[in-house]
């Protein structure tokens, strides 16, 4: 459903200034989120049901905070 969304709440920041890798990991029956190599959270509803593309950005009430980003990197897993 368009405008629908789920929220990871995690309990790390990565907004210290000091370089992070984000990952992750989407199937058909949820999405796992990483930061340095630590599960943040996992989706399990509201899961897009067509073709993503790569997107960056944040969506949050005060306009301070933001995305920075250095490095992109994509695959898929071949089964």
């Amino acid at each position: 459903t368009v405008g629908q969304y789920s929220i990871v709440q995690a309990t790390v920041s990565a907004a210290d200034g000091v370089f992070h890798a984000g990952k992750i990991i989407a199937s058909t029956t949820s999405v796992q989120f990483f930061l340095d190599g630590v599960s943040i959270g996992t989706v399990t509803t509201r899961l897009p049901t067509a073709d993503l593309g790569p997107s960056m950005g944040t969506q949050f009430i005060n306009d301070d905070n933001g995305v920075e980003v250095d490095y992109l990197a994509m695959n898929q897993s071949r089964f």
